[in-house]
């Protein structure tokens, strides 16, 4: 798997109007009291960052630095499916990790322009969790919709 590069977009996603919006969306839900203290776009074939939220929300900065790197060097998207075909469970949507005081959900998506993407949610407010499961999907939808 290729090493993520922080802060870089990964070409088929650019610094213009399109891209600040998506920032502007990421970092609103980070700000909203609905369990996500974060939220990333990573380009799974690169292993490239493609956008983040940069605001804490006053809850505690999440390092998302870390966070990104980590899921970038351990994506198991492929392992994870082999599952879902021995299940018959079909395509793969998300996972969580989810720990005693914090929780990670990763989508994944094809995009329009045929590029695997991930986005993943961080929380870690214990008291929330149950509202991050419900919003995060329809908050992955609509980030879906800003990528080509």
């Amino acid at each position: 798997m290729p090493t993520v590069h922080e802060d870089e977009y990964s070409g088929w996603l650019s610094k213009t109007a399109q891209a600040h919006s998506v920032d502007n969306y990421l970092n609103w839900i980070a700000q909203e009291d609905n369990g996500v203290d974060g939220v990333f776009i990573l380009n799974i074939q690169t292993g490239r960052l493609v956008s983040r939220s940069t605001v804490d929300g006053g809850r505690g900065k999440v390092d998302l630095s870390r966070i990104v790197t980590w899921t970038g060097a351990n994506v198991a998207k492929d392992t994870v499916q082999q599952l879902g075909g021995i299940l018959h469970g079909g395509e793969l949507k998300y996972v969580d990790y989810t720990f005693e005081n914090a929780i990670m959900r990763l989508f994944y998506f094809t995009a329009n322009n045929g590029t695997p993407i991930l986005i993943g949610f961080v929380g870690t407010q214990p008291s929330l969790m149950g509202t991050l499961d419900l919003c995060t999907p329809p908050f992955a939808q609509k980030i879906r919709g800003y990528l080509p």
